[in-house]
C-alpha cells in the first residue's frame, strides 16, 4: 500500500522523532510527503528529515483565523487521490476541526485514511485507522533529566600544586608551569623565533628585514599549542 503524508505542522505541534516513529507504524510505503507552515528556524528538526525524505513543504499562511485547517492541505489531498492512482492511503496529521470534508472526500474516493492526533476525538470514527502520537516532554524537563549531577569542584591546596610542580622537571615538561608534559626541545623553534623577533624589534627594523616573519610564528604556536 503506497501512502501520501500530510502534516500540518501548525495544528499538530510534535518534534521530528515523534513524527518519524509514527511514520513506521504504516503498513506500506510512503511515496509522498509534504509538511504544510513549515519555517527553517522554527521547525529545525525536521530540516534533516525534509533533506533526506525529499520531502515538499509550505511556508506559514498569513492568517487562519476563520478555519483551523490548512486549505492547501484540503486542495492536495483531494487532488493527489485523483490524480495519482498509485497512492493508495493518506496519513494526516491536520487539525480535527474543519477537517471532516477533507476525510470525507478521500474515503468517498476509495483512499484508506489514517489520522494522526495527540489524543482520542469526533475525526477518528470517520477514519480508517488512527495513530495516536507520543506526546514529548518539554525542554526543561529533558535537559533536567539528562543533565548529569553536578559537584562543585574542590580547588586543590597549595601544597598539593607545590608538590605537583616539584615531581616534574621543568626539564621534561612542554610549556613551563602547565603542567603538560613533553620534550622541552620541541619550545626550541619558538624560543629562538620570538627571540629573534624581540632583537629585530629592539634595533626598531621594519618589518621586511625581520628574519623569521609572523606568518611562520604564527605557524609555529599552531603547531606546538
Amino acid at each position: 500500500m503506497n501512502y501520501a503524508v500530510l502534516y500540518d505542522l501548525n495544528a499538530v505541534k510534535i518534534g521530528c522523532p515523534t513524527f518519524e516513529r509514527a511514520l513506521e507504524t504504516l503498513e506500506g510505503k510512503i511515496v509522498y510527503t509534504k509538511l504544510y507552515g513549515y519555517n527553517a528556524k522554527r521547525n529545525n528538526d525536521y530540516t534533516a528529515f525534509v533533506r533526506n525524505r525529499s520531502a515538499h513543504v509550505a511556508v506559514p499562511l498569513a492568517n487562519r483565523k476563520k478555519v483551523r485547517v490548512d486549505i492547501r492541505q484540503v486542495i492536495d489531498a483531494i487532488y493527489l487521490a485523483a490524480s495519482n492512482k498509485g497512492i493508495d492511503a493518506f496519513f494526516l496529521i491536520c487539525s480535527p476541526i474543519d477537517a471532516a470534508p477533507m476525510v470525507h472526500a478521500l474515503r468517498e474516493i476509495g483512499k484508506r485514511v489514517v489520522l494522526g492526533t495527540l489524543s482520542p476525538g469526533s475525526l477518528d470514527a470517520e477514519c480508517d485507522a488512527v495513530v495516536l502520537l507520543e506526546r514529548e516532554a518539554s525542554c526543561s524537563d529533558a535537559v533536567a533529566q539528562s543533565a548529569p549531577s553536578q559537584v562543585s569542584p574542590v580547588a586543590p591546596s597549595d601544597a598539593q600544586v607545590a608538590a605537583e610542580r616539584e615531581e616534574a622537571s621543568p626539564a621534561d615538561m612542554f610549556l613551563p608551569y602547565t603542567q603538560v608534559q613533553g620534550n622541552a626541545a620541541q619550545m626550541e623553534p619558538v624560543s629562538q623565533a620570538l627571540e629573534e623577533m624581540i632583537a629585530v624589534k629592539a634595533s626598531r627594523k621594519p618589518q621586511s628585514e625581520y628574519a623569521q616573519p609572523a606568518v611562520a610564528i604564527d605557524e609555529l604556536l599552531k603547531k606546538y599549542f
